[in-house]
């Protein structure tokens, strides 16, 4: 059974801007296996073999509401 410490996962949306997702990213090293990226760049920008989260690629880039319901979704079914 996860302790409340492990029942969570941390979801950075990310929309073109590489820099500020490495500093993120870089910040949470310890997170990293509970880690979600939700790529809303318009091109295909984050390499999902080059990261150390996982990447959820939406089909059409995600407003910022949209967004909020995908992370909810992704989180109730893990």
């Amino acid at each position: 059974m996860n302790s409340p410490a492990e029942n969570f996962l941390l979801f950075i949306p990310y929309v073109n801007r590489p820099d500020l997702l490495g500093r993120a990213l870089a910040g949470i090293s310890d997170l990293w296996p509970r880690t979600i990226v939700i790529d809303n760049s318009d091109l295909a920008e984050i390499d999902p073999e080059g990261m150390p989260a996982k990447v959820f690629k939406p089909p059409v880039p995600l407003g910022f509401s949209q967004t909020q319901n995908l992370m909810q979704r992704l989180a109730f079914s893990a």
